[in-house]
């Protein structure tokens, strides 16, 4: 008897399978047959290939983006504390594990390209405002939420191969240095009280 799945099932192993081999592995013939089920499974969840794609864009924005977005922006309180929770949760639940095989999508299909930009405006954008009700400038909030977003997307695009211990302990680190907003003002006072030669 065939085991009855859903379309999240699908797209769960779709999303793995764009991660491993690629656009091109995303044939639905394999995929049943990886999924120990018949083509007929495929067909009751998409009108054909092309709905797959579709949905599987919108899954890996709506799983690895708005969820995240979402829960952290009903929450309050000190902006470094929801940075860090932010961090910790990308770390521990692996949300950027699909973000190279989304870029790499994105080379051959325009619409993957604009919704990847899409996507990285809106992560920016909330990592950006965090910086501001820190208290930073707009000009000194982008630097750091840029350093601190980059940093994110460049741990999957290396393929880090780190545990989840010393991923956090390193994100911690980086997030105090991020977030410190006496060390650039210690460094102009620093410079300032040298006395000049003359």
């Amino acid at each position: 008897m065939t085991k009855r799945l859903t379309c999240q099932d699908w797209l769960a192993h779709a999303l793995e399978t764009l991660r491993r081999d690629g656009v091109a592995g995303l044939r639905v013939e394999p995929l049943a047959r990886a999924l120990g089920v018949t083509t007929g499974s495929f067909y009751w969840h998409f009108k054909d290939h092309g709905d797959l794609l579709r949905k599987l864009l919108d899954y890996w924005v709506t799983e690895h983006t708005d969820a995240a977005g979402l829960e952290m922006g009903r929450q309050s309180g000190d902006p470094r504390q929801r940075l860090l929770v932010l961090l910790r949760r990308i770390v521990r639940k692996d949300l950027n594990r699909y973000d190279s095989a989304m870029r790499e999508w994105g080379r051959v299909d325009p619409r993957v390209a604009r919704t990847v930009r899409r996507v990285d405006e809106e992560r920016l954008a909330y990592v950006r405002q965090l910086f501001v009700e820190m208290g930073f400038d707009e000009a000194e909030a982008d630097l750091r939420g840029r350093i601190s977003y980059y940093y994110v997307l460049g741990e999957d695009v290396a393929g880090i191969d780190r545990g989840v211990k010393d991923r956090i302990a390193f994100l911690e680190a980086r997030h105090r240095l991020l977030t410190d907003t006496g060390a650039g003002r210690e460094a102009e006072n620093l410079k300032a009280s040298k006395p000049v030669r003359t």
